[in-house]
């Protein structure tokens, strides 16, 4: 699909007039749900969320659950605020933004989803806040910019590859409650 059709798909689903109530209202959640629907290709899904922010709107304020695919391959420099309220992340959210950074999780945060953070190279350090209940396969596998993490007491479990492949970490903090 080329990246005006994309753009244009994009621009004829925002401007739909259920949809600009959904923006006007704040409501991004159904908004992102209803673009999972319509939407066929990953890159129209990151074209919504990418003019969304770059309109000024920090759909990010309004969510609990980042959604699956949200900033999926994006090429553009971000530097992410989690608002405390995000208590999810979904599927591939921030798969392959490679410049994306952000300062921290936020404490609220009890899920991160398979390949979330999949090769987001900018990243350098993390910390996970001991109250995550699951933490995705491959969650943060290929963040080569990585060199610290530490793990949060509270997490019990490390699902296979959620680290696989970050080549330059120096530094692993474990929890005391780790058990797999």
């Amino acid at each position: 699909m080329t990246s005006q059709r994309v753009f244009n798909n994009v621009k004829k689903f925002l401007q739909s007039s259920s949809n600009q109530d959904l923006i006007t209202s704040g409501d991004f959640s159904e908004l992102f749900a209803r673009a999972h629907q319509y939407f066929e290709c990953v890159g129209e899904f990151r074209q919504l969320s990418e003019l969304l922010i770059e309109s000024g709107i920090n759909v990010l304020n309004f969510l609990t659950r980042i959604p699956a695919d949200f900033l999926y391959g994006c090429i553009e420099s971000y530097v992410i605020k989690f608002p405390t309220t995000v208590q999810e992340i979904g599927d591939s959210a921030f798969r392959n933004a490679q410049l994306l950074t952000f300062s921290e999780l936020p404490d609220k945060i009890h899920r991160i989803e398979d390949n979330a953070f999949f090769n987001c190279k900018g990243l350098i350090s993390i910390t996970l806040p001991g109250d995550i209940e699951y933490l995705g396969e491959a969650a943060f596998a290929l963040c080569n910019g990585l060199t610290d993490v530490t793990i949060g007491e509270g997490i019990e479990s490390l699902l296979d590859y959620t680290f696989k492949r970050c080549q330059n970490l120096i530094n692993v903090y474990l929890p005391s409650t780790i058990r797999e």
